[in-house]
């Protein structure tokens, strides 16, 4: 993902930002509003449970992506260096 990718889907997150801490949190932050999690009906406490799961998946992700990104990038530079060995059937 380039610097303006990253950059762009932080926007996205910050226009949409719900903080929920961890399960020990009695609460959560939506839209710079505290709720206590305690006083939220069933409902809306799975919407939070289902928030903390995708927070998690899109963590994991964004670090499979880059490992791919990065795997990438190696394996075109070890392609590069094989190829200087062998010669071009046409030269630019």
């Amino acid at each position: 993902m380039t610097k303006e990718e990253q950059d762009d889907t932080k926007s996205v997150e910050a226009d949409n930002e719900v903080a929920v801490g961890d399960h020990n949190e009695a609460t959560i932050n939506i839209d710079q509003t505290t709720y206590n999690v305690s006083e939220l009906n069933e409902k809306t406490k799975n919407i939070v449970v289902f928030l903390r799961r995708l927070d998690q998946e899109i963590q994991e992700t964004r670090f499979n992506l880059n490992k791919n990104m990065l795997a990438r990038q190696q394996a075109i530079t070890d392609l590069k260096s094989e190829l200087k060995n062998l010669t071009p059937t046409n030269k630019p």
